[in-house]
């Protein structure tokens, strides 16, 4: 748990990213090996601390396609919500980013004004292609990050930048945690390597008193 809660890809997304998609092929040849780690290690560190936020991936087997991560923003507030028309009970729309940001807005995301921003289509990741990218409701936009051919620290730098995540830094106490863990994993490499030493040490003395019962010297004893 300590490594999926402390390290690179831990950070707070701002309210504003409603969720994340990631596009890319499931081999390391094409160039997709800096998405393919930045999928294994710090996406997991990403929807650890952001829970509530839909991370879809989608891989496949062209290494010929592009590889993208696409972050998907709350563009205007939410409109209040009536609950109950006798109540007057409303929801407060939460705070939104700035639409006037200078960030590139993938031109291929097109909106559907006939969508509704309410209802909106259950995806679930998938290894065979079965994924796509959906297409933003009317109140959001899309920023599109290429992976291909790019280092998976690269990646998360201008995920950072383009998302305006938060980075978590690690506490007191998950630095005395992750000390414990180390030492913990030096005692049992010393444990393993003495267990191999002991085993080679009783091995030489069976090869050895095999050569000397073919010598006709003492037998083994039972």
């Amino acid at each position: 748990m300590f490594n999926v809660r402390c390290g690179p890809g831990a950070a707070k997304l701002p309210p504003y990213i409603t969720k994340i998609h990631m596009d890319f092929c499931a081999s390391l040849l094409g160039g997709h090996q800096g998405a393919r780690v930045f999928w294994r290690e710090n996406l997991p560190r990403l929807k650890y601390h952001n829970p509530q936020i839909p991370m879809l991936v989608n891989r496949h087997d062209e290494n010929s396609k592009d590889s993208a991560l696409s972050i998907f923003m709350r563009t205007t507030p939410t409109p209040p919500v009536t609950v109950d028309a006798s109540s007057n009970i409303t929801v407060t729309p939460s705070a939104s980013t700035d639409a006037s940001s200078s960030t590139t807005v993938d031109p291929s995301a097109t909106v559907d004004a006939s969508s509704s921003p309410i209802k909106e289509k259950l995806f679930y990741s998938s290894r065979h292609n079965m994924c796509p990218l959906p297409s933003p409701a009317p109140n959001e936009r899309v920023v599109q990050i290429k992976m291909k051919d790019v280092h998976s620290t690269e990646i998360l730098k201008r995920f950072i930048d383009e998302s305006g995540a938060k980075e978590i830094k690690s506490t007191d106490m998950d630095n005395k945690e992750k000390t414990y863990f180390e030492e913990l994993a030096r005692q049992r490499a010393m444990s393993l390597e003495a267990v191999k030493r002991r085993k080679a040490t009783k091995a030489k003395e069976r090869a050895f008193l095999r050569q000397a019962r073919k010598a006709g010297g003492p037998k083994e004893a039972a």
